[in-house]
């Protein structure tokens, strides 16, 4: 196995998220992002799962931020949609 295989950390820190695993999730997309900040598919799991993670911990403007930046760039996964309506609607905007 290749500990430094940067989308499986990003696959984990969604994996995490979805579980209630925040602080691991957060550590792990944080650690996908570091070893390829680049690529744009470990950009977007990554994202995804801190924004779920912010969602959750009722972080809202974060998780806005994490959110749009995926739209940004114009990733082909629109899950961020989902996070971000949540995330303003939590906000009451």
């Amino acid at each position: 196995m290749n500990p430094n295989f940067a989308l499986v950390h990003a696959f984990l820190a969604v994996s995490l998220a979805h579980q209630g695993a925040s602080q691991d999730a957060v550590d792990s997309a944080e650690h996908a992002l570091r070893l390829s900040p680049r690529d744009r598919l470990v950009g977007t799991y990554a994202s995804l799962a801190m924004a779920m993670v912010h969602l959750v911990s009722g972080r809202y403007p974060e998780c806005a931020t994490w959110s749009a930046q995926r739209d940004r760039e114009k990733s082909r996964i629109r899950s961020g949609h989902f996070f971000l309506t949540a995330a303003l609607a939590m906000a009451g905007i």
